[in-house]
């Protein structure tokens, strides 16, 4: 391994240098430093080294692969581009031209894909936000002690290349077989690729965030548009949430995703908070980066917020003890209220990059093609095939995967236009033809 890490440090550092420039910032320095530390201490570098060379073999791009687990959102998985896109640094500007930076940035914006268009002082040029500000220790643990674990989701038609990644698991700890990921967030992946495939642009292309070339995405955040056909917006308790909580930025987008990993951060829980006016929607605790920030604005140093955080996590309830150590350095009623009603939290590094696929997927779909878009899910949502495994995972999920598709349960809630007839036209074409299966709502077509 110990030959390894010269490549790897070299690769890690050219990277930051065309991307922040030769003389690298205090703060992006320092950053990889520290991670540096983190995965020589575990062997993490020598992981997504090989991860990385993988993907290149392969033929994989960034914009291809979503994360599920810590590893994956490190600032070297960014910098080596194999996590997606998530850049865990503080918000900040950054000009692709130039290379000019700007980490002063308004201090209510939470991830630098929400800051508001700024041109780059020196050149002209749209500065591009980045930044999710997770700190490292959700990723290594506090004291180096995680397992390394790259847990990622790529397209079916690219598993074939990665076989040797499961070779790779016998000896190494870490990489999750294929079989075991989550059907949504593959299908997601899978329709990216089609997409890309269908238009000719590239999932990594695509700008994520507050960009004049969004401006449909965004407006149909705001407005409630239909979501038909991302998968990850698609279920029951979404829709239910989305009668209180607003999509109004990409943050807000990826909270709703974290919020609806575990559901009892919102219901019982934050929609209480809500709907009594105790809280706002962006003071809620949907993620443990919301709970380990709060801890902070009362006084817990970086060590203690973490140790606590991890704590709620692993025992589900305060303790009387905590709460009362709590009371004691200011903490606010609801906060306790709202620790004692969760089973834990959510990682904010997951849910953001589930929330980039899904944004890429409704930039196809209200940018580029709403045609292509449809039939891209009609193709991949694996809807056909064997109904007693469908109908094994009971009623909800028969309504997401298939009446959903059909649009029978949609009709009063995102309107009827156009393309989605188009989508009801595709449906039934396909299930003419014998493509597609349908096994609770044919009789409605």
């Amino acid at each position: 391994m110990d030959e390894l890490v010269p490549t790897f440090e070299a690769k890690v550092y050219a990277r930051a240098a065309r991307l922040y420039g030769d003389k690298l910032p205090e703060v992006v320095n320092n950053r990889i430093r520290e991670e540096f530390g983190y995965a020589a201490a575990s062997d993490a570098d020598a992981l997504m080294l090989f991860v990385r060379d993988t993907f290149q073999e392969a033929g994989l791009g960034t914009g291809n692969v979503s994360i599920r687990d810590n590893l994956g959102a490190s600032f070297l998985a960014y910098l080596l581009e194999i996590n997606g896109g998530i850049n865990p640094l503080p918000p900040h500007y950054r000009c692709m031209r130039c290379r000019h930076l700007e980490f002063d940035v308004p201090g209510n914006i939470r991830v630098g894909t929400d800051l508001p268009l700024k041109n780059c002082p020196v050149c002209g040029k749209l500065l591009l936000g980045e930044g999710f500000d997770i700190d490292p220790w959700f990723f290594y643990g506090i004291c180096r002690n995680k397992s390394p674990k790259f847990d990622f989701n790529v397209p079916s038609e690219k598993i074939d290349a990665l076989r040797e990644l499961r070779e790779f698991k016998i000896t190494r700890t870490g990489l999750t077989d294929y079989d075991d990921f989550h059907r949504p967030a593959m299908q997601m992946t899978d329709q990216l690729s089609r997409l890309a495939d269908m238009t000719g642009i590239r999932p990594e292309t695509i700008p994520v965030g507050n960009y004049p070339q969004t401006a449909a995405v965004i407006d149909a955040l705001e407005k409630g548009g239909s979501f038909v056909g991302v998968y990850a917006l698609m279920g029951n308790f979404v829709r239910m949430m989305l009668g209180r909580f607003k999509l109004r930025s990409f943050y807000d987008l990826a909270r709703l995703i974290a919020l609806n990993r575990i559901p009892r951060t919102w219901l019982g829980n934050g929609e209480n908070l809500m709907k009594n006016g105790t809280l706002e929607q962006d003071e809620l605790l949907a993620c443990q980066e919301d709970a380990f920030e709060y801890l902070k604005t009362i006084g817990f140093d970086r060590r203690k917020a973490f140790r606590y955080v991890m704590k709620i996590i692993s025992e589900r309830k305060l303790s009387a003890g905590q709460r009362r150590e709590l009371r004691l350095h200011g903490a606010s009623e609801w906060f306790i209220y709202s620790c004692d009603r969760t089973p834990g939290f959510a990682s904010i590094s997951q849910s953001i990059s589930t929330a980039i696929v899904a944004w890429r997927l409704l930039y196809y779909k209200y940018c580029v093609d709403k045609h292509a878009f449809y039939l891209s899910f009609l193709e991949t949502a694996n809807i056909a095939g064997d109904t007693r495994e469908i109908l094994e995972e009971g009623e909800n999920s028969i309504l997401d995967a298939l009446g959903i598709v059909m649009k029978i349960d949609l009709g009063g809630y995102c309107g009827w236009d156009d393309e989605d007839k188009f989508a009801l036209m595709v449906a039934k074409e396909m299930i003419e033809e014998g493509v597609m299966i349908p096994i609770y709502a044919v009789g409605r077509l």
